[in-house]
């Protein structure tokens, strides 16, 4: 399960548990800015994560900051996964935190800085011949400046927008917004909607773990309209796309 931008929102938590239990979820991927300001009353919302009672695989986002980060460390369930590798169910994940998450500046790296730490990261991990299977980022600037087929999924969020991308042998994948932006999502001439996504993963015939298929789960308005769209990864299922809608 994969939710990103919470922004503050206590909902998305609710949303997010609902998810969980109505599918098969092993663990949750959240790729940052689950404050708005990162200050400590924010900051307290967080403990409704050890609710979730799953993994919690978190990279920071620029609307983060230390102390966002040193609440997650007494979660039970949550990981910090900057710096290092986690193994859940055969699949590997790695993961970097945003650039200015050390500060308490919601403001993003510039434009340099981001191709700066993409272009770091692309030669930092092509020497690696063993990678992990996922790659957690905040920045969609970063994630999609990342080399096809440096790893085989990249996750990440910072644009609100949901959407799945295929570049080669890697699929790029937006969980859009969880906490439906927050405050700021208030001041859009349209809501945006409640997002993520759930991704599936099958064996192949070598025994190497595949994603298939993303799920985008959305929720508008209060709960009053849901729906469900499935993006088959190419050249792993024949099936077409689909949307369920209630």
């Amino acid at each position: 399960l994969h939710v990103s931008d919470i922004h503050n929102n206590p909902v998305a938590y609710k949303f997010a548990k609902q998810v969980a239990n109505s599918f098969p979820v092993d663990f949750i991927m959240d790729t940052g800015d689950l404050t708005d300001w990162g200050t400590a009353l924010e900051v307290e919302i967080a403990a409704r994560i050890g609710e979730l009672n799953l993994p919690y695989l978190f990279v920071s986002g620029n609307h983060d900051s230390p102390e966002v980060l040193q609440k997650l460390a007494t979660i039970a369930n949550a990981v910090l996964i900057t710096g290092q590798e986690q193994t859940i169910r055969g699949l590997r994940i790695a993961g970097t935190g945003d650039l200015v998450a050390d500060s308490y500046l919601a403001t993003p790296a510039s434009l340099n800085e981001l191709e700066a730490y993409a272009n770091e990261l692309n030669a930092k991990w092509s020497k690696v011949e063993n990678r992990p299977d996922i790659f957690m980022v905040h920045n969609h600037r970063v994630a999609e400046a990342l080399k096809p087929g440096l790893f085989s999924v990249v996750v990440y969020g910072h644009t609100h927008l949901w959407g799945v991308q295929e570049h080669g042998s890697t699929v790029y994948s937006n969980a859009g917004t969880t906490g439906a932006a927050g405050l700021r999502g208030f001041q859009s001439r349209e809501p945006l909607p409640y997002s993520l996504s759930l991704l599936y993963f099958n064996r192949d015939e070598e025994g190497s773990l595949r994603l298939e298929a993303v799920d985008g789960v959305h929720v508008t308005g209060l709960g009053t309209s849901f729906s469900l769209h499935r993006t088959f990864i190419r050249g792993r299922n024949s099936e077409n796309d689909v949307e369920i809608e209630g």
